[in-house]
């Protein structure tokens, strides 16, 4: 009976938008406004009575996981960037980064020397991949494309660009998949997502100019977090 009376609500509410909008007469948008803030007191009582439950119910407060006040959200980005820096450090034998470059390409001179200090930042290994054969005033390590993109499965790539590499978790002797486990700041331990390929896998994790922090938190996402648990 409740569905019936929502189904015959909302085809008022259509009707009376339409006409409203169709033949603005004083009645028809009168009519439109009054359903409208029927609707509208129907969503102030339900969110009333949401925020009401969540407050005697913590397992469903979303905001307890994701902040929404301002100390809140502030002690959160805080944790979240130490969980970030100190998982990224103990990962750092197993990862590594690929930068890819090219001579004639504009936000490669804004993002070279951004990888740089990412790289010296956070002592991970950055290896660049030159597309076209220049070389890179900011980066030493560095090799020119000979096929490797496109054995990893990437043709014609964006540039700048960056590939996360992580050995592989597959143990050669057994084929048994080793898990890595790393102790965050508040305690918890995080299962680093494995790598099932003998000889390592590589990630396209983002194309353009970022942010040293936006690529820690992409590889933090990519191995710390499972789909769904940290949106």
């Amino acid at each position: 009976e409740e569905l019936a009376r929502f189904d015959t609500f909302k085809a008022e509410l259509d009707r009376a938008a339409k006409l409203a909008v169709w033949n603005p007469t004083p009645e028809n948008v009168e009519r439109f406004f009054v359903l409208q803030r029927a609707a509208l007191n129907q969503s102030s009582l339900f969110s009333d009575q949401y925020r009401r439950l969540v407050w005697g119910r913590p397992d469903l407060d979303y905001s307890l996981k994701r902040p929404v006040s301002e100390l809140g959200k502030r002690d959160w980005a805080e944790t979240r960037q130490a969980d970030r820096e100190l998982f990224l450090r103990k990962i750092s034998r197993d990862v590594g980064v690929f930068y890819v470059f090219r001579a004639n390409c504009s936000p490669c001179k804004v993002f070279s020397p951004i990888v740089r200090d990412f790289s010296r930042r956070y002592a991970l290994t950055v290896k660049g991949v030159s597309v076209d054969g220049s070389e890179n005033a900011y980066l030493d390590n560095y090799f020119v494309d000979r096929g490797q993109l496109r054995s990893w499965g990437i043709d014609n790539p964006t540039t700048p660009s960056i590939l996360l590499y992580q050995s592989s978790s597959v143990d050669p002797k057994t084929g048994d998949v080793r898990p890595t486990r790393v102790r965050l700041s508040d305690d918890r331990l995080v299962e680093v997502a494995p790598c099932l390929k003998p000889r390592g896998c590589v990630t396209y994790i983002g194309a353009g100019v970022m942010a040293q922090d936006d690529i820690v938190e992409r590889i933090y996402v990519m191995l710390a977090t499972r789909p769904g648990e940290d949106y």
